[in-house]
């Protein structure tokens, strides 16, 4: 591998274009303002915020003389380097749009009273045992804890651990380790999986639903979706705040490079004072066996093939489920995993919106928002509500059976994977003061509630 691949931070891809990039920040157009305020950008997670916010925003969009502020290659090493990400997004949409509705499952979804799709496999007897969370449509009290905050939780706590250190993202491998430079990879966790296990759009749903009433058996309950959102808020900030500890104590399990090469000084002073006849030893065949099978093993659960691999094998119990056993939730979970991609891709299209180059063009007054998250998550959300509003006032009505499945697909899918909580909390932390981070998370909260409640009220009772 050359420096020009090195640059790129991809690795482990033989037939990676060498690409070399030029910086185009202007650094008499950054940093403080005249009027002492901070650019939004310049904060400390600058490099956080440019690699785990929808990561790949504008890297290689553009001219290269272009004084945009934004990363640049030729157009080969462009396409090349995009539809790397693009891969990478996309399988991490699928795993965390699937890990987002087991999670779901496990902690209370089973549990939901007369669900006509509730589904009948091995997993449903202990998933119905857990009832924490509550869909708010029984008479099950308790929907203000709402099906999605445990995994909303969750993914806040991966993101929480990724965006910690730019520099060293995955707390697991060692800070020298090749994969710390995986721009591709690093998307795939941060957009794709963390973006699609949390969900914007499926939570502000179920909180206006609640707020309306309407085909609920506890008819309106205004308290407890208002304290949805509070609770929703606080639990995935706090989970946000724990992952960033954990990222700290985990990476600091794993030696420094330096650390490393002092153990292996120490080790070889060692071998003088060891027996020749010990130091010779045969390995046995027990260790040889150990050995290959860790081989094996770590290329099975590389990146090149651990989740082709891993999407490979759940697609194929879903058919299974849906063809040979009929139940009708794999049907349903099948076009959730082809929806959830376009989901993703399209809110990392969007983030384009979030660049330093796009903002400029904005009033100053608005200039600090991450525009691409909040129009994501708002357009999504009332998306997902015009969803839900058709499913409860004109599916009844429907013969067709693939239509009860594609509405609640597209609603789960592709509006719960468009939008994102786990980014959402990260921008939260990253705008500099606390009066815009409050600003923010109230905007993005009371838009997607008002917006989505003028568009399901009037469809639920017309």
């Amino acid at each position: 591998m050359d420096s020009k691949e090195k640059s790129m931070g991809i690795v482990d891809v033989d037939e990676a274009p060498p690409i070399t990039l030029v910086n185009t920040f202007d650094s008499s157009e950054h940093g403080d303002s005249s009027d002492g305020s901070t650019n939004y950008f310049e904060t400390q997670d600058h490099d956080s915020q440019t690699i785990m916010n929808d990561l790949t925003i504008g890297i290689i969009e553009g001219d290269d003389n272009d004084d945009d502020g934004i990363l640049h290659a030729t157009q080969d090493e462009s396409n090349w380097f995009r539809d790397a990400v693009v891969l990478y997004i996309a399988m991490g949409a699928f795993l965390g749009n699937v890990s987002r509705v087991y999670v779901g499952r496990l902690f209370g979804s089973d549990c939901a009273v007369g669900r006509d799709n509730a589904p009948d496999d091995f997993l449903a007897p202990f998933f119905s045992r857990i009832c924490i969370t509550n869909s708010g449509l029984t008479e099950q009290t308790g929907g203000a804890l709402f099906l999605d905050l445990p995994a909303n939780m969750i993914g806040s706590l991966v993101m929480g651990m990724l965006a910690a250190k730019p520099e060293h993202p995955f707390p697991w491998l060692h800070r020298g380790h090749h994969l710390q430079n995986h721009k591709a990879l690093i998307a795939g966790f941060g957009t794709g999986f963390c973006g699609c296990l949390t969900t914007f759009a499926s939570w502000n749903t179920q909180m206006i639903h609640m707020l309306d009433g309407t085909g609920t058996e506890l008819g309106s309950q205004v308290p407890a979706a208002l304290f949805g959102y509070v609770i929703g808020l606080c639990g995935a900030i706090s989970c946000f705040i724990m992952g960033r500890h954990l990222h700290e104590w985990w990476s600091s399990i794993h030696p420094t490079q330096e650390d490393r090469e002092l153990h292996a000084k120490d080790e070889q002073a060692a071998l003088v004072f060891r027996d020749k006849s010990s130091a010779r030893r045969p390995k046995s065949k027990t260790h040889s066996f150990s050995r290959v099978l860790s081989k094996v093993m770590a290329g099975v659960s590389s990146v090149k093939t651990g989740p082709p691999v891993l999407i490979a094998a759940l697609t194929a119990g879903f058919l299974v489920g849906a063809i040979v056993y009929g139940i009708p939730y794999y049907e349903e979970i099948l076009l959730e995993t082809v929806a959830a991609p376009l989901g993703a891709l399209l809110r990392w299209k969007l983030s384009i919106i979030n660049a330093e180059s796009s903002r400029r063009a904005l009033p100053v007054a608005i200039a600090w928002i991450p525009l691409g998250t909040l129009a994501a998550n708002i357009f999504a959300s009332i998306v997902s509500a015009g969803l839900k509003a058709v499913q409860i006032r004109y599916l009844p009505d429907f013969d067709d059976p693939w239509t009860s499945k594609i509405l609640p697909a597209l609603e789960t899918g592709f509006c719960g994977s468009l939008s994102t909580v786990s980014t959402f909390i990260k921008e939260i932390f990253v705008l500099e003061t606390s009066a815009k981070s409050f600003q923010y998370s109230m905007l993005s909260l009371i838009m997607a509630m008002l917006l989505s409640l003028l568009v399901f009220s009037p469809m639920v009772r017309s």
